[in-house]
């Protein structure tokens, strides 16, 4: 399946330019970091849906910080057309034509499908890429709905070219397709998490588990961010991986990407 099997582990989207700091992370910072991961991923298996959990964690302005340092990231001769999850790119336009409110509004449409598609995955992986079909993951009436959309025809299943989102147009419509997909998908589960997680268990996982060590690094470009910001990477049970700053004294999160270990 295109979707999960594209997606790379540790990469990610926002584009900082970082180096590996010497100084490790204080045992404050370490605490918060779990924390926020594990409430990151309770949160969006009970709820569906990214919405609230960026009221609540996200650092307030983080589309306003995308749209700047992937702007200020691009030189001379880039593509046209930039990469925002496997199957689903933008024209590089739309870093100023579309407002931070439209960006926000794509990013949590764009997330709260490859969910619903991680889930699905993690739940039915059976050790064989069979078990990942895309019709093990969406329904039928999703798959169409997507196909009906030429900049979404690519998200689930790679069938050719991608057709780049390349208007605020484009964008609008995509964002309506994929959260009436998501809309779909809660409908199907009537209200029921797909997997469930416990807290407790989670704590002590993630406390042994060398996977989900914070790890820091340390800003050595402006990027609409102070320099030598710090700022703190940190996978998530959900296959997500956060990428954490500290915003008036508390740690908030700046960007989650979707990713799958090869």
């Amino acid at each position: 399946m295109f979707l999960l099997t594209s997606l790379i582990a540790g990469g990610s989207t926002f584009g900082f330019a970082t180096n590996r700091s010497d100084q490790g992370l204080t045992e404050s910072e370490d605490q918060e970091s779990r924390q926020l991961a594990i409430q990151f991923s309770t949160r969006f298996v009970e709820t569906m849906d990214l919405d609230s959990i960026v009221k609540d964690l996200y650092v307030t302005d983080f589309a306003e910080h995308y749209r700047s340092s992937k702007a200020k990231s691009l030189t001379r001769g880039t593509s046209p057309n930039l990469y925002f999850v496997p199957g689903l790119d933008y024209n590089a336009r739309l870093l100023r034509e579309a407002d931070a409110k439209d960006w926000q509004r794509f990013y949590i449409a764009t997330n709260n499908f490859v969910f619903f598609g991680v889930m699905f995955g993690i739940k039915n992986y059976s050790g064989s890429p069979e078990s990942l079909k895309s019709e093990t993951l969406y329904p039928s009436s999703v798959i169409k709905l997507l196909n009906s959309n030429p900049n979404l025809a690519n998200l689930i299943e790679r069938k050719g070219n991608s057709k780049a989102v390349s208007s605020v147009e484009e964008m609008h419509k995509a964002a309506a397709t994929l959260e009436q997909a998501a809309a779909l998908m809660r409908e199907k589960q009537k209200g029921k998490p797909i997997l469930r997680l416990d807290e407790k268990e989670l704590h002590r996982v993630m406390k042994q588990d060398e996977f989900f060590r914070p790890r820091l690094e340390i800003s050595d470009d402006e990027f609409d961010l102070p320099q030598s910001t710090r700022i703190i990477f940190i996978n998530t049970p959900l296959l997500f991986r956060l990428m954490l700053v500290k915003a008036k004294g508390q740690i908030k999160i700046l960007w989650a990407d979707p990713f799958v270990i090869d």
